[in-house]
């Protein structure tokens, strides 16, 4: 019988019994699981998605006066990080505990704890869908782990992580009586750590922790604390600088989209199906470039960042691809928010909820190419102005709320050719060969040393302030810009006059006074 007709047959032929093959997995298999975390942070925020997946479950459960708390504690006393929960034990080797009061585990529902690819009973908008988050997390931290969880009575679970061959893959459970732990709570613990917790590493994950759960935190009904500090949380929305300028000020667009989910049939077979997502996206252009990476869309999964300044994923393509050509830093103005809302399994994200799901980000990538497309189109128009223009038009700061709107504007972006605080402004110039000659001079201030600082110090706050009040009103004779070109007067010089919006006689006129003896 050959070996496909034997796996085809529904009757698998008599044979002597030789013995059972060991199929324990090698620790290297466990090494592929631990690589799937990228960072120790990432880590630590797997286990506390656990505890927070219950909140999004369970919405209504907490109160400002009564919320989630998951507390981290971080003990090594080598680096003078002594945890307050092993105070009494100070020596203990270096260890990393998550503790939360989310409601406790279950004798049945233990298992979920340790064995990979189980997962628990998850949010409809949740956070956590896959059961290998926490393993993985645990892995990726340390190889001595142990789980304590009092719902009614307490339990704990502990696995030693060996190296080669582990004979030993059952986790052996046992009953504290009395329990030690106030009920409904879990505490996850790991020690013997593969990395060194440093005070740099500290305050890295308590900013990320704040800014990546920043959205669940806003509320009050979830508090994260770490080493007993209380965080607060980040938003990245409160960091943006938006520009205020007409036509491009920032925008809030709602959206929804259809996501490929791959799930299990009734008969365990592998199911695909499609899954709504409705979204958000803020978008707009920041007061000015940067010079480097932080630009792009920030992704927030269900209340969780996903990833922060995504560029080419999310529409900076080619445009033979369908995108909006690639993202350079002549338009690194562009910036935005997207927040999905849906099931975990239709987010955009892998099971590490760090790298992008591929097919997932297709739809999204669609969306939002065509929503954001003006916003992009208006960097690019502006940028070709060259430096001058980009400042004057994006220097305007945003105020007030940000505005929502079902589609963006039909009509295509074109950047004024003067602008000043808020609209397009002529200059009055009196042609007078002195002021010709002056103006000359200004594009050296720095080097010419007959020019005094003050002088150069009226002419910098007369560019930033625009045109003063006691100009309003008056008649004025315009003159073409090609004028100051004749006269010498570079292009630098000659858009940030046009910019600020000046008289430019009487501007030269108070530097010329000031520079005289």
């Amino acid at each position: 019988m050959s070996w496909y007709n034997f796996l085809a047959s529904p009757a698998i032929p008599k044979g002597k019994f030789v013995k059972e093959i060991d199929c324990t997995p090698y620790t290297e298999l466990l090494e592929s699981e631990r690589a799937e975390v990228p960072t120790t942070i990432a880590a630590v925020f797997e286990l506390v998605d656990n505890p927070l997946e219950e909140r999004l479950k369970n919405p209504r459960k907490y109160k400002k006066n009564k919320p989630l708390k998951i507390e981290v504690f971080l003990h090594d006393k080598s680096q003078n990080q002594v945890a307050s929960l092993l105070k009494e034990t100070p020596d203990t080797p270096p260890t990393i505990v998550v503790q939360d009061n989310a409601g406790g585990v279950n004798l049945p529902d233990f298992s979920k704890l340790f064995r990979f690819g189980e997962p628990g009973d998850g949010a409809e908008r949740g956070i956590s869908a896959y059961g290998r988050g926490g393993k993985r997390a645990r892995l990726k931290l340390g190889n001595r782990h142990v789980v304590i969880s009092r719902r009614r009575k307490q339990y704990y679970g502990y696995h030693v992580i060996k190296t080669g061959l582990n004979t030993n893959w059952k986790i052996p459970l046992s009953e504290m009586d009395p329990p030690t732990l106030p009920r409904g709570t879990t505490r996850t613990i790991v020690t013997d750590l593969l990395f060194t917790m440093t005070s740099d590493w500290i305050a890295k994950l308590k900013e990320q922790l704040a800014m990546t759960y920043a959205d669940i935190l806003r509320d009050g009904r979830t508090q994260i604390y770490v080493n007993d500090e209380l965080l607060q949380p980040k938003l990245i929305d409160d960091e943006i600088q938006w520009s205020g300028s007409a036509h491009i000020q920032p925008r809030r667009m709602r959206f929804s989209y259809v996501a490929p989910v791959v799930d299990r049939g009734p008969n365990r077979e592998s199911l695909t199906t499609q899954q709504r997502v409705k979204g958000e996206v803020t978008i707009g252009l920041l007061t000015t470039t940067t010079t480097g990476d932080e630009f792009g869309f920030d992704i927030v999964c269900n209340g969780r960042l996903l990833k922060r300044f995504v560029k080419e994923e999310i529409g900076f393509l080619p445009a033979r691809e369908g995108g909006w050509g690639p993202a350079t830093q002549k338009i690194s103005m562009v910036r935005g928010i997207i927040r999905l809302h849906g099931p975990s399994k239709a987010m955009p994200w892998r099971s590490n909820k760090v790298e992008f799901d591929d097919e997932k980000m297709k739809p999204l990538r669609d969306v939002i190419v065509a929503k954001c497309r003006y916003w992009v189109e208006a960097a690019k128009a502006i940028s070709r102005g060259g430096t001058g223009q980009v400042s004057g038009i994006l220097g305007v700061p945003f105020k007030g709320n940000i505005r929502s709107i079902s589609e963006p504007p039909r009509k295509a972006y074109k950047p004024s050719a003067l602008v000043g605080g808020q609209q397009p402004i002529r200059i009055s110039f009196i042609i007078i060969r002195r002021v010709f000659e002056l103006a000359k001079r200004l594009y050296n201030l720095e080097t010419q040393k007959e020019v005094s600082d003050k002088a150069k110090e009226i002419f910098e706050m007369a560019i930033e302030g625009g045109p003063s009040k006691s100009q309003a009103g008056r008649s004025r004779t315009l003159v073409d810009f090609k004028d100051l070109a004749r006269a010498g007067v570079p292009a630098r010089i000659r858009t940030k006059l046009g910019m600020a919006g000046v008289d430019v006689s009487s501007l030269l006129k108070s530097i010329l006074d000031k520079t005289k003896g």
